[in-house]
């Protein structure tokens, strides 16, 4: 546990202090681009003076890391707001956004993957059920959501209207958690299908136990910890899954908000969008590997 805790904060170290020093990196002098691309009319020493660049990178990066822990991050060089008050509005969208996905994926994973092991577990081969589950799999593999977000959004907003045009959660989501859901649902039905046929599980049908109860109690709960531990694993990646498709969907989320701070060179949005989404990735891995622990203890130990 206290290993835990210390490489959590080392990477969340490593996470900011990468993050606050991408400005540094840019060729050139970094001010200079910034008032190129974004049109601003402001004395030059004192843009540097704000984005601390009047000091060297390790007295800046303790006083920045001082005032995130305070909840300051900072002020918007376009907006002259304060990042926070654009930053946590933009980041509950994402995070919503993120578990719409999720639910949406694990539904769909589930059902599919469920579905073919239970045929496994009977015909002892594979039937229609594995095979659209391999087929949802490879697909979904081959699919990006640049180009399944404009295809649903053409069918089911511009073609008939189910949806609305713009900020559609719902379809945003299901776009997004399709995607996810093929590997998924091959998972799930790969480990249940194994535990299917253990020795318990073909006791449990000697002895006359439903079909259901031995599905659930003999196949997928012995798999539930490889199964749970690598989904959970996966929300850090669905958050960065939001991103284009927030652009897509015309959702104002903390993809959105970082773009168009990238386009006009909006440094200290830019530095706290990727901070608090590498946060957030680290949250969802750490959560991952819990609940695989929780749920199968002998996991922790390999």
């Amino acid at each position: 546990m206290l290993s835990g805790i210390i490489r959590f904060f080392i990477i969340v170290t490593l996470i900011f202090i990468i993050s606050h020093s991408l400005i540094r990196l840019i060729p050139g002098d970094p001010i200079a681009a910034i008032l190129e691309e974004s049109g601003l009319v402001i004395d030059t020493e004192t843009l540097r003076a704000k984005l601390g660049l009047d000091r060297s990178l390790w007295v800046q990066l303790p006083e920045t890391a001082i005032a995130y822990a305070k909840g300051e991050f900072g002020t918007s060089i376009i907006g002259n707001k304060s990042v926070s008050s654009l930053i946590f509005p933009s980041f509950l969208i994402s995070v919503k956004l993120g578990l719409l996905t999720f639910l949406v994926a694990v539904f769909i994973s589930f059902s599919i993957g469920l579905a073919a092991a239970f045929e496994i577990g009977n015909k002892k081969k594979r039937g229609f059920f594995s095979t659209i589950c391999s087929v949802w799999a490879g697909s979904t593999a081959a699919t990006s959501i640049a180009w399944i977000g404009p295809i649903f959004l053409y069918l089911f907003s511009v073609k008939s209207s189910v949806f609305p045009i713009t900020g559609s959660f719902l379809l945003a989501s299901i776009s997004l958690g399709i995607l996810y859901s093929g590997f998924w649902a091959k998972l799930i039905r790969n480990q249940t299908a194994f535990s299917l046929l253990s020795q318990s599980a073909m006791g449990a049908r000697a002895r006359g136990s439903g079909e259901l109860r031995i599905l659930l109690k003999y196949g997928f709960w012995p798999a539930s910890g490889p199964v749970f531990g690598y989904i959970f694993t996966q929300f850090g990646r669905i958050i960065a899954g939001t991103f284009l498709c927030e652009i897509i969907f015309n959702l104002p989320g903390l993809g959105t908000l970082t773009t168009e701070a990238v386009l006009s060179r909006d440094f200290p949005v830019i530095q706290a969008g990727i901070f608090f989404t590498s946060i957030l990735a680290l949250i969802g891995n750490i959560l991952g590997d819990m609940i695989r622990t929780m749920i199968d203890p002998r996991g922790a130990a390999v």
